[in-house]
């Protein structure tokens, strides 16, 4: 989120700056024989609920960072 806050995108007029979307998930992930990831890909699926210019994270993940002062969290309660 750093370079959206103005790092890449320094002097660039808002109507052209790229707003990111990010989800972020903390589990385990399957791999098939193929090398390919198995089951439900919840980073992805983050992703896609997110507005422009915001980070969802997962509620495992929420559990390993909540207590770094550096951010904070509002609970938006998606049941997946």
């Amino acid at each position: 989120m750093a370079i959206q806050a103005g790092g890449l995108q320094r002097g660039v007029p808002e109507g052209e700056c790229v707003h990111f979307r990010m989800g972020v998930h903390f589990g385990k992930v399957s791999i098939l024989p193929t090398g390919a990831p198995a089951g439900d890909d919840i980073a992805t699926l983050l992703q896609s609920l997110a507005d422009a210019g915001r980070m969802y994270i997962s509620r495992p993940l929420h559990a390993q960072v909540k207590i770094l002062e550096e951010f904070s969290f509002e609970n938006l309660a998606i049941a997946l």
